[in-house]
């Protein structure tokens, strides 16, 4: 099998029906697929918003380069998939829709003094569409703080990062950029 059609996991194989064209697509654990994607510059929101806003006088037109690593793994609870990004390795799996979605949350507590408690949560979520080789998606990063005792002058915030992207599924690892 040509492994550029592989194309991250298998629509064909939960959605043979919906895509009778792409019989050739197959994804399952022990496999893996590269995938070369462009990010458009995240939009920012939240509040405060004087923390979580892009300043509306930048704008650029250029993308973030990446290559990312879909594979399947079997577990004794079934099987499972990863998205790993370089930097975080998040776990998901095929939607009913035929889309592919992956999370990770993470939560930091930072006890200050003797009763004042301040908590960072961040999470991100990551979904993926599949058209033959393409691949297209958008990420979305929530990083909320709160605090509980004595927060004079720590105001929680809520601020959300979401952006989209565009890929490829590469042939093999020769295709990456070095």
């Amino acid at each position: 099998m040509n492994r550029k059609t592989i194309a991250v996991l298998s629509l064909c194989a939960v959605s043979l029906p919906l895509f009778a064209g792409c019989d050739s697509i197959s994804f399952s654990p022990g496999e893996s697929q590269a995938i070369r994607v462009a990010s458009a510059s995240a939009s920012l929101s939240g509040t405060p918003t004087n923390q979580c806003m892009n300043d509306p006088n930048d704008t650029t037109t250029f993308r973030a380069g990446a290559t990312v690593i879909v594979y399947g793994v079997s577990t004794s609870g079934g099987d499972q998939f990863f998205l790993d990004t370089g930097t975080a390795v998040l776990a998901g799996g095929q939607q009913a829709d035929g889309s592919f979605s992956f999370s990770g949350k993470e939560v930091k507590i930072n006890n200050v003094g003797m009763n004042t408690t301040i908590t960072n949560t961040k999470t991100t979520t990551v979904t993926m569409n599949l058209a033959g080789d393409s691949v297209d998606g958008k990420s979305v990063t929530t990083n909320a703080t709160t605090c509980s005792g004595s927060c004079n002058g720590i105001d929680p915030t809520n601020c959300t990062s979401t952006s989209t992207f565009v890929g490829v599924a590469l042939d093999s690892a020769a295709d990456a950029p070095k």
